[in-house]
C-alpha cells in the first residue's frame, strides 16, 4: 500500500510541474507555402470569386499532373526506342566526292654525262603536267 501510494504521490507531482517541451514554431515553412500555393494559384489562373466546374477541375488536375508528364515521357522514350530499332533494318548508304586539281609545271633539268646513244654532254629535260584527280564513291 505504501508503494501504491509513492506512486500516486509521484504522478501527481509529475502533473503538477508540468512537461516543459519546447513549443514548436513553423512560421518560416507557413510562410513559404502560402507563397508557393499563391505561385500556384496565378499560374493557374484561379479566381477565387469563381467556383470551378467538373470539367475545369479535370482540366487542372490533367495540366498539373506529374505522373501524366513522366508517363508521357516515357512513351516519348518508347518511340525513339522504336525509330532506332527499325533504323538497323533499313539500308546503308554514304557518298563522298573527291575533286584534286594541282597546276604545277615542275621542270627539271640537269646535266648527264655521255650515255651510248645520246649526244654527248647534252642537257636532258622532263617536265610534267597537271594532274586532275576526281573520284565520286558510293
Amino acid at each position: 500500500m505504501a508503494s501504491t501510494k509513492t506512486i500516486w504521490l509521484a504522478l501527481l507531482a509529475a502533473a503538477l510541474a508540468g512537461c516543459n517541451a519546447p513549443q514548436v514554431r513553423r512560421d518560416e515553412e507557413t510562410a513559404r507555402f502560402r507563397k508557393e500555393l499563391q505561385q500556384q494559384t496565378d499560374r493557374m489562373r484561379l479566381d477565387p470569386a469563381v467556383p470551378l466546374s467538373m470539367q475545369r477541375c479535370e482540366e487542372l488536375a490533367l495540366e498539373n499532373s506529374l505522373d501524366l508528364r513522366v508517363r508521357e515521357q516515357q512513351l516519348k522514350i518508347q518511340d525513339d526506342r522504336v525509330r532506332l530499332a527499325f533504323v538497323g533494318f533499313l539500308p546503308k548508304f554514304s557518298a563522298a566526292y573527291d575533286y584534286t586539281d594541282r597546276n604545277n609545271n615542275p621542270d627539271i633539268k640537269f646535266n648527264m654525262p655521255s650515255i651510248p646513244g645520246m649526244p654527248a654532254g647534252g642537257s636532258q629535260s622532263f617536265s610534267f603536267q597537271d594532274k586532275r584527280q576526281e573520284s565520286f564513291i558510293v
